[in-house]
């Protein structure tokens, strides 16, 4: 694992915060100088109490820096594939007294300036080349490598890696709809669409890539197509929420004001608190 063989390399000082995926491993490999806050034996040897301030620090900043300022971790280690992981990576990206110093696509390792002030920050975009070269012969890696750049904000760096995945992949669905939405992003509509397109012709099975054509059709004014393939998500995937939401939306763009209740009534039979259901449905019978 790079990460780990960097933080060898340069003999990072500190407590380590470590994602749930990396625990087990971190203990093997620093045997047995190192504790780290969490792995997976999890009930076994954490109390209730370890695991409820774990999860919640990764998704809560007020929680992070509470969590940071009773042990004045050194080190932070993520895995930028896990969805838990994300936000914390998001903020500490953006957080001056951390410092991006690793990443592939499979981790990312941030360091505490105070801490490890030696250890030089990775500057992205100008030393991507220090970034270790995703296997040619697996599309996640690339994808992978791609939605880390993305959590970092670096989304031209994000979009040559999913243009790469799709090249080498052409039948990978999940890159092409990488791809369509981060060219969505940047404004390149068109481009996103037909890629959105390319994914369901990899795989027409591919429920989130109808989602994503459909949900691109609407935010362009473009209603009747939106109609046609948020329906076909709902039609199959009938508890797809923000597919019903989308779809209503469509139908009342176009005038539909019946079928868009109609909707709209569906997602509150599933979700009775669905507060932006609820808000249209309020809106929609007032005279």
């Amino acid at each position: 694992m790079g990460a780990v063989a960097f933080m060898k390399e340069n003999d990072v000082a500190g407590k380590v915060f470590n994602s749930l995926d990396y625990g087990g491993y971190l203990l093997w490999e620093f045997r047995p100088n190192m504790r780290v806050f969490f792995d997976g034996r999890m009930e076994a040897c954490y109390s209730a109490d370890t695991l409820k301030q774990y999860f919640f620090a990764l998704q809560n900043n007020d929680e992070w820096e509470s969590l940071d300022k009773r042990y004045n971790f050194g080190a932070v280690l993520l895995n930028p594939t896990s969805k838990a992981d994300q936000p914390l990576i998001e903020y500490l990206a953006s957080n001056p007294e951390w410092k991006l110093v690793y990443l592939d696509w499979t981790s990312v390792l941030f360091l505490k300036i105070t801490i490890n002030p030696a250890i030089p920050a990775l500057i992205l975009p100008q030393e991507k080349e220090k970034i270790p070269s995703p296997p040619t012969d697996r599309p996640w890696a690339l994808i992978a490598l791609g939605q880390t750049f993305e959590l970092l904000r670096q989304n031209e760096e994000a979009l040559d890696c999913y243009q790469k995945a799709v090249k080498l992949f052409p039948r990978y669905p999940i890159g092409w709809d990488s791809l369509g939405r981060m060219l969505f992003s940047l404004g390149k509509h068109q481009e996103a669409i037909e890629a959105f397109k390319s994914t369901i012709q990899s795989d027409r099975r591919y429920t989130p890539a109808l989602y994503n054509l459909g949900s691109a059709y609407l935010k362009l004014g473009n209603y009747q197509e939106a109609i046609i393939y948020l329906q076909r998500v709902v039609d199959r995937s009938p508890g797809y929420i923000e597919a019903r939401i989308n779809l209503a939306a469509a139908y009342l763009y176009s005038n539909n004001r019946k079928s868009a209740i109609e909707q709209y009534n569906e997602v509150l039979k599933r979700e009775p608190t669905n507060q932006d259901a609820l808000k249209m449905i309020n809106l929609l019978k007032t005279p």
